[in-house]
Formats: structure tokens, sequence, C-alpha cells
């Protein structure tokens, strides 16, 4: 059966099969061959064991995950203050690995006057880029990423846990 792998803990591995969660451990000989699954691998699974890794379609060292269709890049506007360089630097990888980025702009209701960041946000628009601003905008995110194998990443302190906290209410 052809399932995809959703969970990885200590060498075991949750895959969606058919809509069903199964705890599954890869083939020894992946150990042997040096093939590590990932979460996002699309695999074919037999009584519990995946025999096979499907080819991916792109392949991220950190995180350690494949077959990603969005990167959900998470940026503050303040505390800590927005970092167009960092942002750029993550854009850059992500697009690398034919990923679509999109960008996340958190602690918008901490600004005084969201008007100071036209320009930027303005920008990264005209160039293709979806653009979203939290908290009010968590919804809008939940319907962007339906359906997609997405990826979280952002600085140190910039909200990524809380943004997930916002799309699991």
């Amino acid at each position: 059966m052809e399932g995809i792998i959703i969970k990885s803990i200590s060498g075991e591995y949750d895959c969606l099969v058919n809509g069903e969660i199964i705890k599954t451990k890869p083939l020894g000989v992946f150990r042997h061959q040096k093939i590590n699954p990932k979460v996002g691998d699309k695999v074919l699974v037999e009584n519990n064991t995946i025999v096979k890794i499907l080819p991916r379609k792109n392949d991220l060292i950190r995180p350690f995950v494949s077959n990603v269709d969005k990167a959900l890049i998470v940026t503050s506007l303040v505390e800590p203050d927005l970092n167009l360089n960092l942002l750029d630097r993550i854009i850059a990888n992500v697009e690398f690995n034919d990923i679509k980025a999109v960008l996340i702009f958190s602690k918008a209701d901490l600004v005084r006057d969201i008007n100071e960041y036209d320009e930027v946000l303005k920008y990264y628009k005209s160039i293709g880029y979806n653009i979203y601003l939290l908290p009010n905008d968590a919804n809008l995110i939940k319907e962007e990423i339906q359906d997609n194998i997405c990826v979280l990443a952002g600085q140190s302190g910039v909200g990524k846990s809380t943004f997930v906290n916002l799309l699991s209410n």
C-alpha cells in the first residue's frame, strides 16, 4: 500500500495510508544502504514495514523532511525586529529547493502603525509571494496550506509556536 510518512521518532514512522495512521519500521537493508526515511516521504508499506521509498521531489537536510510543497516563513515585525537579510536568505534556500515560499509576518498586533511596513509588504507581494499578517490572517493561512506538505521556518522568537497554536484552534 502507498502511504506518506507523517511522523518520525526513534526509528519508528507513522505513515498515513488510506486515511489511517499506521506505525511502521523500515527494512533493515535501508540502514546498510544509508537510506534514511524522512517525514514527507511517499512510501510503500507491507505488513507495517516500509519496503520502498518513492522518488522525492525535494529533499531538505534541515529540517529533515522531503516532498515539501510550501515553506511557511515566519518573521516578526517587532520583538525581534524585522530582519530582511535573514528573510531573503531563507527565501533563497527555499526557492533553491523548488519549494513555494509563503511569508508570514507575525506580531502585527504589537506594531503602532502597520503602514510603516507597507513598502516591505508591497515589495514581497509584487514579486509573487503570498503575504499574511498574524494574528489576524490565521484562518486564511489554514486555507493556504490545506492539502499541502508544509514546513515552518524562521528565527527564534518570531512566534512560530504561537502560530502553530493559532492553527490548531
